[in-house]
């Protein structure tokens, strides 16, 4: 740390804790009993330090001088070795629980030191109990990165965990997790206000001569990652927060391919912004070259026979439970097996690859987000790694082209051709429909009129025949009166729409709540849990299972538990007003309960709920009036 007098540390603590961080010389001079002479040449000395540290002591005409802080995280690590902490009324201070959270992770990275609940209380203006009740998210938001807050009696708590694993989630909490009033969002500028442009600048050159001369791909977002992750390092390294790996791995690392490239890397940092950073430094860059390394093929080394272990039983389990069937040759199989083995090595080393659009991807593909979740179960446990969100998306776009490639199936109209006795009839039928290139997805079965007794007519949703069927009971038939048939076909087709779902059946009044009050995620919980017999049970389903709650970028956020509940439904929350669930936005809750998990019947209630509650006009309909009525006038329309 860089050590500075005592009277400088008051300046700063004065300044912290003034309104708006300002003061005027005379009441600088009062509180250092010196002369106002001497506190500016104080000042002026004192900005030489700050300048460096991310802050500046600017004089203001008439006003005295106000504290600028250009750098929030150089300007944390550098007063927290002078253990001086900021009180300023001024400050915005969060006013949403969701808020205070963010505020004391990012507030635990930036120091290395015990802070006690009293303190964090007062900074806070809540009670020690508030901020108790606080410590329990932040334990649960902080696990994801393998971190951990430890507590000693009369101390307070601290951040226990690696280095790696602090750096990632300062990279989350201090530049990509924007905490602002109405929403939570990403924000990529955020880097720029962190350092200055000409650094930036300067690191961007250098990772782009970087990844050319050693050929390393990796994608937009992942270079922008790795310049904030450049900058945390060098911020780190600047207070002695150096980064440990075992020595057992560093052999390892240095036989990766993208090890030259991380030594480069640091070379070259080192010489244009004249620093030395450790050795290991250069292992860190590697750990993300390789991690962010997109390939063709699979360059990483990894057990391929556990990975084929792991698609083999993920085929099973989607054939088995959504009759989800995938060919060896298709794509989804294709792209996981070239995913999976990077994905387990970035987890395994904490360097996750980022997706800048995981609830975009989640309120677009909200069936796809439930069905990876089974899917995940299966990697996790059979390759000892615990997933994110982040990584979790990219399963959810390759099991959507799953859904894709099988849709085609799904939607096809099934046809059942008959005539008296002979293929030749239908045969011709066949080639009529073909040479006039009707456009449609059709799968046909051709029987006998004698051999009707044994097929299920109920299977079909057309019915084309060279003769009168009286005791048909197929939605759609078709006689062949005239060369026009095909005119019939087509009209018959058009009618059958794969999107239409028994209404009755799911959407029932007793599983609407409508304009409900709720403070938070628990309160939803505890009032949807009140509609089931076994109420108790069903909430601490609802609330233990919060790993398989999807949040949306619409402030729609959709509950997958498992819950025995013999009934089809789909269960519809609107909030009076909007709430923080986990980390978005949202206002509605919605649970689908399929007791089959029949692929079909999911997808139709899926697709039809997306045409409602995506459709901004409809949504904004819907929670305006939210009234079970209301729902089903908008459900009926989009069926």
């Amino acid at each position: 740390m860089q050590y500075i007098r005592k009277r400088d540390e008051t300046i700063i603590k004065f300044l912290l804790e003034a309104e708006n961080n300002m003061a005027t010389s005379n009441n600088l001079a009062e509180a250092l009993n010196v002369s106002t002479r001497t506190v500016k040449k104080d000042i002026k000395e004192l900005n030489t330090v700050l300048s460096a540290n991310g802050a500046l002591i600017e004089s203001l005409l008439s006003k005295g001088y106000k504290l600028v802080i250009n750098d929030n995280l150089l300007f944390e690590q550098f007063i927290k070795g002078l253990k001086i902490t900021g009180n300023s009324k001024s400050q915005n201070i969060p006013h949403y629980r969701y808020e205070r959270i963010n505020y004391i992770i990012k507030k635990l990275l930036a120091i290395d030191y015990y802070i006690s609940l009293d303190d964090l209380a007062d900074e806070l203006y809540v009670s020690k109990s508030t901020i108790a009740t606080d410590i329990k998210d932040v334990k649960q938001r902080l696990s994801v990165y393998n971190l951990k807050i430890i507590g000693k009696p009369k101390y307070g708590v601290i951040i226990d965990g690696g280095e790696i694993n602090k750096r990632l989630c300062i990279a989350e909490f201090f530049f990509h997790n924007s905490v602002e009033t109405g929403f939570l969002a990403s924000d990529h500028a955020m880097f720029v206000s962190r350092a200055s442009k000409q650094e930036i600048n300067d690191i961007s050159d250098i990772l782009k001569q970087t990844i050319k001369k050693y050929k390393i791909n990796i994608s937009d977002a992942s270079f922008q990652n790795l310049i904030i992750h450049t900058i945390i390092s060098i911020r780190r390294w600047k207070f002695y927060n150096y980064i440990k790996i075992d020595k057992s791995k560093t052999g390892k690392f240095k036989e990766y391919y993208e090890y030259p490239a991380g030594k480069y890397y640091k070379q070259q940092l080192e010489k244009k912004l004249n620093i030395i950073l450790p050795d290991e430094e250069e292992l860190y860059f590697t750990l993300h070259f390789h991690c962010k390394h997109l390939t063709e093929i699979d360059e990483i080394s990894s057990d391929s026979e556990l990975i084929e272990e792991t698609i083999n039983e993920i085929d099973q389990m989607l054939i088995g439970k959504y009759g989800l069937h995938s060919s060896e040759n298709s794509l989804f199989k294709k792209y996981l097996r070239m995913h999976l083995p990077a994905m387990i090595e970035r987890l395994k080393t904490g360097m996750s690859m980022r997706n800048q659009n995981t609830y975009n991807t989640f309120g677009k593909y909200p069936l796809a987000a439930k069905i990876t979740l089974d899917l995940n179960k299966i990697i996790e446990k059979n390759h000892k790694i615990k997933n994110n969100v982040d990584e979790f998306t990219y399963l959810v776009l390759y099991v959507n082209l799953l859904i894709t490639e099988v849709r085609k199936e799904l939607k096809k109209t099934k046809v059942l051709l008959v005539c008296l006795n002979g293929r030749p009839e239908t045969i011709t039928i066949l080639n009529d429909i073909n040479e006039h290139k009707l456009d449609f997805n059709i799968e046909v079965d051709l029987h006998d009129y004698y051999t009707l007794d044994n097929v299920d007519v109920n299977d079909y949703s057309l019915l084309i025949s060279t003769m009168p069927i009286s005791e048909s009971k197929i939605y759609n038939y078709v006689l062949r009166e005239n060369v026009s048939y095909y005119k019939q076909i087509e009209e018959a087709v058009n009618v059958f729409n794969f999107s239409e779902i028994n209404i009755d059946k799911y959407f029932k009044k007793k599983y609407f709540f409508g304009g409900l009050t709720a403070n938070d995620r628990l309160d939803v919980l505890k009032k949807i849990s009140r509609l089931f017999t076994d109420n108790r049970k069903v909430f601490n389903t609802f609330k233990s299972e919060i790993n398989s709650e999807i949040e949306t970028d619409k402030k729609i956020v959709y509950l997958n538990p498992k819950i025995n509940i013999d009934e089809d439904f789909i269960l519809i929350v609107i909030l009076k007003k909007s709430i923080i669930w986990l980390r978005q936005w949202t206002q509605v809750v919605v649970f689908v309960n399929n007791r089959n998990s029949n692929i079909k019947d999911l997808y139709k209630s899926y697709s039809l709920l997306g045409k409602v509650l995506n459709d901004k006009d409809n949504i904004n309909y819907l929670i305006n009036n939210a009234s079970f009525e209301t729902l089903l006038k908008l459900v009926k329309e989009a069926n």
